[in-house]
């Protein structure tokens, strides 16, 4: 009825050790997961036509504030 206290030790450590061995197997699954996105599910190549995107997008800015800035000044001048 009673258990022995270095029973109840062992238990402990037994659990702890499952514990660890859980938590491993659920870390090389989400791993495992990760790389595949990353490298099947095209993120690297999304990623750099996203940075393409946004420097194209940059460029037509600049370009529409130049073309802006240039008209503000014809008309400051005087022209039309």
């Amino acid at each position: 009825m009673f258990v022995n206290r270095r029973d109840m030790k062992d238990v402990d450590n037994g659990i702890t050790l499952i514990a660890l061995v859980i938590t491993i197997i659920i870390l090389l699954i989400l791993a495992g997961v990760t790389i595949n996105i990353i490298i099947n599910g095209g993120l690297i190549d999304k990623s750099q036509n996203a940075t393409e995107k946004y420097k194209q997008a940059e460029t037509e800015e600049l370009e529409s504030l130049d073309n802006a800035l240039a008209k503000m000044n014809s008309i400051n001048m005087g022209g039309n």
